[in-house]
């Protein structure tokens, strides 16, 4: 009696893996871009919750209170740097998957604002 698989079992076995493969891969893809659009999106909200009490820092120490004049310091100190790209010194870019959406900063009012509203990604992170 031989232990050994026959090339029709091997052959059934590949085929059902690749079967599986086909259905499983766009669903592991569609995973993977919405945990980066998460991730972006909970990088948003702890650069404005940090604008927000940086201000708020200043306002108990100062009378005369403005927002910060660019977001480096907030970028490095929340160690997300290598993901936000100074363009200029109000425009930061930042890559969501395949998706680069450009931000604008407002030191008068302390919002980070979306560049384009109409720009693929904007309205994702937004919500």
């Amino acid at each position: 009696m031989n232990d050994s698989f026959t090339i029709v079992e091997l052959l059934l076995a590949v085929l059902i893996l690749s079967i599986v493969s086909v259905f499983s891969v766009p669903v592991f893809i569609e995973a993977l871009n919405y945990s980066k659009m998460v991730e972006k999106k909970t990088e948003l909200l702890l650069i404005r919750a940090t604008i927000q009490e940086n201000r708020n820092k200043k306002l108990m120490n100062i009378s005369l209170v403005a927002y910060e004049n660019n977001l480096e310091n907030i970028l490095t100190n929340l160690n997300i740097d290598s993901s936000w790209i100074k363009i200029s010194d109000t425009i930061y870019e930042v890559n969501i998957g395949d998706k680069i959406v450009e931000f604008q900063y407002k030191k008068a009012t302390g919002q980070l604002i979306c560049q384009h509203i109409s720009q693929s990604g904007c309205e994702e992170l937004n919500k």
